[in-house]
């Protein structure tokens, strides 16, 4: 019996049935016995899962008859519930991709997601994680969202790699919209749009106008939001600017006074109080005499005492 490991990085996740049962699964010769739960199927492809929770992909045209026929059961129960389930995205039916793959779930989430795919240490990257670390699900995903924006030839993760090799600029960052859907086994699994056939679209097209006006609503509030900080900022640093600028011209009058002879320059040392915790400072102030120093200085520092004052000016 033979494996088809390629096929397995789509059917192992975007496949499943709606009851798993255990049975012993064999070839049409008999010679291979498996203990397993059948999990999904295609055209030509069934899946099982092991007793260890391990996918096994098995040629259906060499699958002994009760198997065969057992699989093509599942496969009629799955097209029998799609013709009386409701179009309601939020409840759980039969999706089918264009390429006549189905699956079984619910959309919990619409959204859409930015995709970086890139060469990096000799690997390829899908915002910034090795494409090989991916859940083998994405696995398959990312060679058709780089055919369905950049290449069309390209389909498998080979085909990626010698597309980024044959680029003179850096990649183009894609933005793929679709649906988080919950599988049956509890699961999460996002789905772009264009995996899906024309009967699914036009059941999740109300969600995804509904989930765009939301986000249209929200990206306007951030902008407004953003706004209002931009002008608040710009008020205070004028704000601050003016203040700085009072200050300059209120020590350029105070020299003016000192050298007038009308007011001295007073050097005031500081003294935390008990249970603040800062450093003894000295602090410069314009004043007629000692007395309005401290007065001057204890209004800036509310939390010192005054321990000295001397004239720092003649």
């Amino acid at each position: 019996m033979s494996l088809t490991k390629p096929l397995l990085c789509f059917f192992v996740l975007l496949l499943c049935s709606t009851t798993l049962l255990g049975r012993e699964w064999s070839d049409s010769t008999g010679r291979l016995k498996l203990d397993a739960e059948f999990f999904a199927a295609s055209s030509d492809t069934v899946v099982i899962k092991r007793r260890d929770g391990s996918l096994v992909g098995l040629k259906i045209d060499e699958l002994s008859a009760a198997d065969l026929a057992f699989v093509n059961e599942k496969k009629q129960q799955l097209e029998a519930a799609k013709g009386t389930e409701a179009t309601d995205a939020s409840a759980f039916q039969t999706w089918t991709s264009v390429d006549g793959f189905e699956i079984r779930g619910k959309v919990i989430a619409f959204g859409r997601r930015e995709v970086s795919v890139q060469r990096i240490a000799g690997l390829v990257t899908v915002n910034g994680t090795a494409m090989s670390r991916l859940n083998l699900f994405y696995q398959y995903i990312v060679p058709k969202v780089v055919a369905k924006f950049a290449d069309p030839t390209v389909k498998t993760a080979q085909d990626v790699d010698r597309w980024l090799r044959s680029l003179r600029t850096p990649p183009p960052t894609f933005t793929v919209e679709g649906v988080l859907m919950k599988l049956e086994d509890g699961s999460e699994l996002a789905v772009p749009f264009f995996l899906l056939s024309e009967r699914d679209l036009a059941i999740l097209n109300p969600g995804w106008e509904k989930w765009k006006q939301e986000d249209s609503s929200e990206r306007d509030r951030q902008q407004e939001s953003f706004l209002m900080s931009v002008q608040a900022d710009s008020y205070q640093r004028q704000k601050d600017a003016d203040a700085t600028s009072h200050q300059i011209q209120m020590m350029q009058l105070g020299l003016m006074a000192v050298n007038a002879g009308l007011i001295s320059i007073w050097e005031v040392q500081l003294q935390p109080r008990p249970g603040v915790y800062a450093r003894p400072t000295w602090v410069m102030v314009p004043a007629r005499n000692s007395l309005d120093a401290e007065q001057q200085v204890l209004q800036n520092y509310p939390g010192f005492t005054v321990v000295g004052v001397r004239r720092a000016s003649r």
